[in-house]
């Protein structure tokens, strides 16, 4: 299991290089914050999208991270009220132009980037460099080599850091298909998050640790253990007013949610862990990457919390 985690801190490592200085792939897709696709030659602009159902099509495939998505599905997420007869002709369009745009000058095989048979179509996530694959990649990595003590958990964390710019789809929050990548990249954002507050903290940086922390609570502002780790590290860094201040939010916002709050006394308390409100911010992480993301059939309500990164 070390050797394991080792192996993806490596991984991650090697991942945080090529963010740095690595060779360019000939398209990159971003998704984190706002959605641009570079090919050879430039940013495909939306003059050069046209209809956004090519622009629709590649996001929704994105969304499914190389996953096989069925051609019934893609006409319900884009064409709901055509007759199928006729929204699959669309769809043929579609593919065709979003092969012409993603390749222009016909440099790679028809099936370079997308791959389409009569039952489903994907997008080969190997032949391109996505912001959303790089950041599960290197969240996966320092999560997993965090949860065995590995010291290159930290770089591989920070390396999930930077790759993070933003919520995936910003421009798409009320998309149903959406919704799970969003909910998958919120959560492993978060968990990226706590854990380099929790190292932070664990090596004496308060600040740092209590910046952390805010950025937590600015996408979940009643998120319990965000709140008392926020407390410890204010305690900690010796800023008391601070610390009581936090303190007053915090049983503020679990008032409002009818969560009694936990005493100040344990907060502050270090030393005996298994106490409510003063164990660690991160236990043994639970996977929070899942490998394909199912596309939902149901419509849900409003988005939740946003992320806005550093």
């Amino acid at each position: 299991r070390l050797a394991g985690a080792r192996e993806h801190a490596a991984q991650a490592a090697h991942l945080a290089n090529e963010l740095r200085d690595g060779p360019r792939r000939a398209l990159r897709i971003h998704v984190l914050g706002a959605f641009r696709v570079d090919r050879v030659g430039g940013t495909i602009s939306a003059r050069d999208w046209g209809s956004r159902k090519p622009r629709d099509l590649l996001k929704v495939l994105v969304a499914k991270r190389g996953g096989l998505v069925r051609r019934d599905v893609l006409l319900d997420v884009l064409w709901p009220d055509e007759a199928p007869d006729r929204a699959g002709k669309k769809l043929s369009v579609a593919l065709s132009t979003l092969r012409s745009l993603l390749d222009p000058a016909k440099s790679f095989p028809a099936d370079h980037f997308l791959t389409a048979d009569r039952a489903a179509v994907s997008l080969r996530t190997e032949h391109c460099d996505g912001d959303l694959e790089r950041f599960l990649a290197c969240a996966e990595a320092g999560l997993g080599a965090l949860a065995v003590g590995d010291p290159g958990a930290s770089a591989a964390l920070t390396a999930a850091e930077t790759a993070y710019s933003g919520e995936p789809f910003e421009e798409d929050a009320y998309e149903e298909w959406a919704r799970p990548i969003r909910d998958v990249v919120r959560t492993t954002y978060v968990a990226v998050i706590r854990a380099l507050a929790d190292l932070a903290g664990r090596n004496g940086e308060h600040d740092r640790a209590t910046r952390l922390l805010l950025r937590v609570l600015d996408g979940d502002p009643d998120d319990e253990r965000a709140h008392l780790a926020l407390v410890r590290s204010l305690r900690a860094d010796q800023r008391h007013g601070e610390a009581h201040r936090m303190y007053r939010t915090y049983c503020d916002r679990m008032e409002q949610i009818g969560v009694e709050p936990a005493p100040y006394p344990a907060v502050a308390s270090l030393g005996r862990a298994g106490e409510r409100g003063i164990e660690p911010l991160t236990t043994e992480p639970e996977s929070a990457v899942l490998p394909v993301t199912p596309l939902p059939t149901e419509r849900s309500g409003e988005p939740t919390g946003r992320w806005t990164g550093r």
